[in-house]
């Protein structure tokens, strides 16, 4: 899976225009919350209308993944971008880190500085849409507070773009991109107060997803989604923004059904009676075509056509509805997929062996995330386990709660995995005592793509070159934008 996120929303009505006033829009740096990217080289932050980009630049260490507080390097970039923006608040981790902060921002005759042990204040002279520095030294900070002046107009721009790619724990990745397009929405309701879905955003991670933002006003209780998809139903209950909407996210899209609609209802109870919203038909293709249509974005056209045509493998490969191919009918710009060389292999096995626990074979699992999964022999199993690291992220599991296939064989499966995270290293080793014992594996998704790109099955290799391209974009689009 952005560490890819793309996102689409439907603009919502205005009937009443509010008077100018000022409003306080807060990123946190406290948890993974509030990051829509990471990656080695920049990391995106955001939450309503204000977004923070890192980008290493000429910076000679890498974006690490961190929070609680974020990191940001000496010489890397930080851009702040909020429209009518009259103050800055940083709360940084400490004093000392402020003066870091205080020496960056030093020499910029369009702003005030002030700092307080551990708060650093700018003030604009008048307003500003984004403001940037370089850091002087590192600089660590648990969060930011814009204050800005909102007409109440309505939302932000229609189409606004960014990239969610990257993990959560490092995401859209969510990536969680984001790409807002306008989706049309019916509601029915008993009351005249307006409880709605606003929005879909289709997130493309370590899943296909769509999240869906609904307007639940006061006096509604006990809301929840049902997603009807495949002939299948799906309930689930909605986690609060910071806006007060609710989203309710659908991960249940695989590749070969991106041209299926997606049903949702909202459900809620209002004075003792339970009243509804629903959106009878969205899916994927639809919004990739309404993607394409407003966005000249170069990068992004060629992540939605590679997205589309992975969905077009997956339903050849599995015999899916192939009369209907969710790239028919549509002029798309898909990257030409050249054929892979040994370099682009990570599979390695270093150490020395230990009959006790070998490793025997690793490959991957089309679902609605992408796996990998690993298989391997072992021995007096009570105390061992395996540590699995990819970006950073680890995982313990322990052998004995893993199940085993025909031949005896444990099979432990990773299926947090991102789009722009398919040539990236996968390190799997075995511990005793937390001690490690055995041989240590390197995998990765492209590692089984080159095995097999040239696979007799002409299906499977078509379905491994797309994924191969459509990671390909994704990562080039979390690093470009």
């Amino acid at each position: 899976e952005a560490p890819t996120e793309v996102s689409t929303e439907t603009s919502e009505d205005t009937e009443t225009k509010i008077p100018e006033t000022s409003v306080d829009q807060t990123i946190s740096f406290v948890s993974t919350e509030h990051r829509k990217s990471w990656s080695k080289t920049s990391q995106i932050w955001a939450n309503g209308a204000l977004t923070l980009t890192n980008t290493k630049t000429s910076s000679s260490t890498s974006i690490v993944d961190a929070s609680g507080p974020a990191k940001f390097y000496a010489h890397s970039e930080v851009l702040i971008e909020c429209d009518n923006m009259t103050k800055i608040v940083f709360n940084c981790n400490t004093a000392s880190y402020a003066t870091a902060l205080v020496n960056s921002l030093a020499g910029d005759s369009n702003i005030t500085v002030s700092s307080s042990g551990k708060t650093v204040t700018i003030v604009f002279e008048g307003m500003a849409d984004s403001f940037s520095f370089k850091c002087s030294s590192q600089i660590r900070m648990d969060s930011i507070i814009a204050t800005y002046t909102a007409s109440g107009d309505g939302d932000a721009p229609e189409y606004p773009t960014e990239l969610p790619t990257q993990p959560e724990t490092e995401t859209e990745t969510e990536t969680e991109t984001e790409t807002e397009t306008e989706t049309e929405t019916e509601t029915e309701t008993e009351t005249e107060i307006e409880l709605r879905i606003k929005s879909a955003r289709l997130e493309l991670s370590e899943d296909i997803a769509v999240t869906y933002s609904a307007i639940i006003p006061e006096g509604y209780t006990d809301f929840y989604m049902i997603f009807e998809f495949c002939g299948n139903e799906y309930t689930v209950f909605g986690t609060q923004n910071q806006d007060k909407t609710y989203s309710f996210k659908f991960d249940r899209v695989l590749p070969q059904c991106m041209g299926e609609n997606i049903k949702c209802t909202l459900y809620a109870m209002f004075e003792g009676k339970e009243v509804s919203v629903c959106i009878e038909e969205y899916n994927v293709r639809t919004y990739c075509i309404r993607a394409l249509e407003k966005n000249t974005d170069e990068r992004l056209r060629s992540l939605l056509s590679d997205l589309l045509v992975y969905g077009a493998a997956a339903q050849k490969y599995k015999d899916y509805s192939t009369d209907d191919l969710v790239t028919d009918g549509l002029e798309l710009t898909p990257r030409e997929f050249v054929t892979l060389d040994a370099a682009v292999s990570k599979k390695t096995l270093t150490g020395v062996r230990d009959e006790d626990s070998v490793w025997k074979s690793a490959g991957l699992v089309y679902d609605n995330a992408m796996a990998m999964y690993i298989k391997f022999a072992a021995n007096d199993v009570d105390d061992l386990k395996v540590k699995v690291t990819i970006e950073g992220r680890e995982e313990i599991y322990s052998v004995s709660e893993l199940e085993t296939d025909s031949n005896g064989y444990y099979e432990l499966r990773i299926s947090k995995i991102y789009a722009t995270e398919f040539d990236s290293t996968v390190t799997a080793i075995f511990l005793r005592d937390n001690e490690q014992v055995g041989q240590t594996m390197t995998y990765s998704v492209n590692s089984y793509i080159y095995s097999k790109q040239n696979s007799s099955d002409a299906a499977l290799a078509e379905l491994l070159k797309a994924t191969y391209n459509y990671g390909v974009s994704a990562y080039e689009y979390s690093i470009y934008n």
